[in-house]
């Protein structure tokens, strides 16, 4: 293919081309293509995606930045919370670097026009800019303004259709090959925001991709790189945070309400303040929903949950803004953003960077851009030369999505359907003029016993309830009340047991050496009527298992280990050993209320034969999917005994004495 042939098909700056015409040099062609993304690295953020074209000379472009002011059409209000906030899109607009205390400051380019900075001193804004730029007529001046100080953008409250993470696709014209777009702003009335922002990291359409077959320079070798993306650092800011808050949702959470040492955003405009909107049991939701759907391994095209949790070494790179013009040479611009230190956590260290020149005519292979939605490719290797995960990014809003041109916060985007939505999958309701939910009650005040407690944190009613959740189940729920634990400062009301035993089934010693470990020498240690009063598993077990490394029972059970599970997360107690006070509250209260018979002077210090006690034994041991129900407690019965709980289902069902010298099976509990 001639290059004039390329260039008259793509335009590209050059308004019309001949026959006769001579063929533009290479730098002619250059520097057409750099005036045509200096044009639209700025105007390209001001109007709709799909405006953008090649040949903007002599046109005219309708502005879709913000909402209009009810008083003048010619002025649109863009809602920022913060200073810093409408700073850094003046900063993102324009490539200036200005900061809060920046009274004026002027950008002015030939090819583009100009916007003039102008800090507000009376408190009806943050800033305003002023916009000179002829192909944007109807757009004279920006607004930064929060709602507090008036804007009216937030016009609604209650519940949007959509949330942060909802995944919607639509028809590209064929059947196999929808786009899909990930929510990574919603509309949200608490933060002032009517719209939802929405990114697209899938196949390319034709339109944003540059095709070069058969270059003369370089034979046989074809490109087809990104280009007229667009910029828009703010939503892809906020999509690299949702990655991390989804993949890492307690740090997330912890870096942004313990680890900061001044008030930080979430995402870019939203306030720490409205965090229990979205807190870590919101994005742990998200997660087990993107698992379960397949949004991370069909859509962000990674092997799984674990692939994506890798982001926070190393970042997520993000190809936008592209202009591609390989003549020589090859420009991309990158976006990478990292989980730095300080106030950066939470991937808000961003850096922003042109590809160094690529000569294409060193490059041996295709170049193939067009599967813009997978990591990293074979055929990307020679651009870049690593193995970091990259994805073509394309952003558009509601309305820009709708077939329809509407955007309504509480309906659902015309012409498009649900791959996954927060307000069907994960929280059900139709109620959307309510406020929104505080997420992280996980009912643990109506916890049930018999309920499972899934790696997510969650109740559930079976094993299988939880599979289809997403999650697995860790603990099973047996007692509830308010005497779960005694000996620590929180609040505990309820006890569950794990499903499997800590020693994986190889029995271990109460303690080899008797001598140095009896945590309670009191009297009333040997009494059985105060047992029951001995809640005291979590106290009795660190103690033990931090002060005699002979004690493998307690330390087993303080270090049990499920993956992707830390009961901290949940507010829960570590694993524990039980006291035999804490086995017997179970069996004592309701719903089982099982009478206690003590027999003195024996090695059976307490004989089990209620009618139903195999019903309830059997579904514990049915839980764990074992034949018997044993298990060491914290309880000391003498310097050389320890307290030992045997359920064999024979009908005589014991807790007794024994050495601890002898081995047996090691099940924790936690407290909730």
């Amino acid at each position: 293919m001639l290059m004039a042939a390329l260039v008259c098909g793509l335009s590209l700056g050059v308004t019309s081309c001949k026959d006769d015409e001579k063929e533009p040099s290479e730098e002619e062609q250059e520097q057409a293509a750099q005036t045509s993304e200096k044009f639209w690295s700025v105007v390209g953020q001001l109007i709709s995606y799909t405006d953008i074209v090649d040949d903007y000379e002599g046109k005219t472009f309708e502005t879709n930045v913000g909402e209009p002011a009810d008083n003048d059409p010619l002025t649109r209000i863009v809602a920022t919370n913060t200073m810093e906030a409408a700073v850094r899109r003046y900063n993102n607009l324009t490539g200036a670097n200005i900061t809060a205390t920046t009274a004026t400051h002027t950008f002015s380019d030939p090819e583009v026009g100009t916007l003039t900075w102008t800090k507000t001193t009376d408190g009806t804004s943050w800033a305003t800019v002023d916009v000179n730029i002829k192909q944007l007529p109807g757009l004279q001046k920006i607004v930064y303004q929060s709602f507090e100080q008036g804007n009216d953008n937030g016009k609604f409250d209650g519940r949007a259709y959509y949330r942060f993470g909802d995944v919607i696709k639509r028809s590209t014209g064929t059947a196999s090959e929808p786009e899909y777009w990930i929510c990574v702003r919603p509309a949200f009335g608490k933060e002032g925001k009517e719209k939802s922002h929405w990114v697209n990291i899938g196949v390319l359409q034709n339109a944003n991709i540059y095709p070069l077959s058969g270059w003369k320079k370089n034979p046989g070798v074809s490109f087809w790189l990104p280009t007229k993306l667009g910029e828009d650092k703010v939503h892809m800011q906020n999509f690299a945070e949702m990655l991390y808050a989804i993949s890492h949702p307690t740090d997330w959470e912890k870096n942004l309400t313990s680890l900061y040492t001044k008030d930080q955003e979430m995402f870019e405009d939203f306030e720490v303040a409205n965090i229990r909107y979205h807190n870590q049991f919101f994005w742990q939701n998200v997660q087990n929903a993107w698992v379960r759907k397949g949004i991370i391994t069909n859509i962000l095209n990674l092997s799984g949950l674990d692939e994506l949790k890798e982001i926070e070494q190393n970042g997520v790179h993000l190809l936008y803004k592209g202009y591609s013009w390989p003549i020589n040479y090859a420009h991309l611009w990158e976006a990478v953003y990292t989980n730095g230190t300080d106030s950066y956590k939470n991937m808000h260290k961003a850096t922003y960077t042109e590809k160094p020149e690529v000569d294409m005519r060193t490059i041996q292979g295709n170049i193939d851009f067009r599967q813009g939605g997978s990591k990293y490719l074979n055929n990307y290797k020679e651009f870049f030369g690593d193995n970091q995960y990259r994805w073509v990014i394309r952003h558009a809003t509601g309305k820009e999505l709708s077939s329809t041109g509407k955007f309504e916060v509480r309906q659902p985007i015309p012409g498009t359907k649900v791959v996954y939505r927060y307000y069907e999958d994960v929280f059900d309701t139709d109620d959307l003029l309510a406020e929104p939910e505080v997420t992280g009650d996980r009912g643990y005040d109506k916890a049930k016993v018999n309920q499972f407690i899934g790696k997510d944190g969650n109740l559930y009613n079976s094993k299988d309830a939880a599979r289809t959740a997403g999650t697995e189940a860790v603990a099973l729920v047996v007692y509830v009340g308010k005497d779960a634990d005694t000996s620590d400062d929180k609040e505990y009301h309820g006890l569950a047991v794990a499903l499997e035993y800590a020693d994986d089934g190889n029995h271990v010693k109460w303690c080899s050496d008797a001598e140095n470990t009896l945590f309670f020498q009191e009297t009333k240690d040997k009494e059985q009527a105060t047992w029951p009063t001995q809640l005291d598993g979590i106290k009795r077990t660190t103690h033990i298992a931090l002060s005699n490394n002979n004690c493998r029972a307690a330390y087993l059970a303080r270090n049990y280990d499920v993956e992707d599970f830390d009961p901290e997360d949940y507010d829960m107690s570590d694993w524990f050993l039980p006291s035999v006070g804490q086995v017997l509250k179970c069996l004592t209260t309701s719903p089982w209320s099982i009478p206690i018979t003590y027999k003195t002077n024996s090695d059976y210090i307490v004989t089990i034969t209620s009618d139903n006690m195999t019903s309830i034994l059997g579904r514990w041991r049915g839980a764990m999917d074992q034949s018997t129900w044993a298990f060491w407690t914290s309880t000391e019965y003498t310097k050389d005994e320890a307290v030992y709980v045997n359920f064999d289902f024979t009908g005589k069902n014991y807790i007794h004495k024994l050495l601890k010298s002898q081995t047996h099976p090691v099940l924790p509990f936690i407290a909730f």
